[in-house]
């Protein structure tokens, strides 16, 4: 196999899609691809996540050497319970970001406020994380708080808000940009999967 170029690696985790959201993200594609840029930068993008007090949910690469596994720096260190986390909300367009809430579950209240002021949405699939350039202003947010060790929920609050509000227009207008890409991706996957 090695010598065919192939080697081992950590199989990428992304979410699973059916079939039928296959169909109905390339047809979304289809849909959407001709819109201007300026339509892009229109879109208010929102959604929650959730970010841990201790430690990420997902698997942590160090780099060291073989007789280095119990170095204190080569330790992914855990707490029972995991040390609590801090669910939020917030939204995003094309030239910033919007002001972080603490919530939980905030989707059935953002929609009726959407309704109840007239906002129209977009359409959005199911399994289609990769298509909403928000998902990746959290990783920007995520990357920022490895910086930080916050000792309860209250700092970490307060860390998040301040490197939410420090993730500028910049980053956000290429993530918006990006959408012609993600695009792309989706219909070269035949809906699947993308590296977004």
């Amino acid at each position: 196999m090695h010598e065919a170029g192939y080697r081992g690696y950590i199989a990428r985790k992304k979410p699973l899609i059916k079939d039928s959201n296959r169909w109905k993200r390339m047809l979304w594609v289809r849909q959407h691809w001709l819109k201007p840029k300026q339509f892009w930068d229109s879109i208010l993008w929102s959604d929650e996540s959730k970010f841990n007090l201790f430690g990420s949910n997902g698997r942590q690469i160090v780099w060291r050497q073989t007789n280095e596994s119990m170095k204190r720096e080569c330790l992914k260190p855990t707490v029972k319970c995991g040390g609590g986390s801090v669910m939020v909300w917030d939204c995003m367009a094309a030239s910033g970001v919007g002001n972080l809430i603490m919530a939980r579950n905030m989707a059935k209240t953002i929609s009726q406020w959407f309704v109840k002021n007239q906002i129209n949405t977009l359409k959005w699939h199911a399994q289609s994380p990769d298509l909403n350039p928000i998902e990746h202003a959290w990783d920007e947010l995520e990357r920022r708080m490895k910086r930080h060790s916050p000792k309860n929920k209250e700092e970490l609050w307060m860390i998040l808000k301040k490197e939410w509000k420090g993730i500028g227009r910049d980053v956000t207008s290429r993530l918006v940009n990006s959408m012609s890409k993600r695009f792309q991706e989706v219909m070269k996957h035949h809906g699947g999967p993308t590296r977004y």
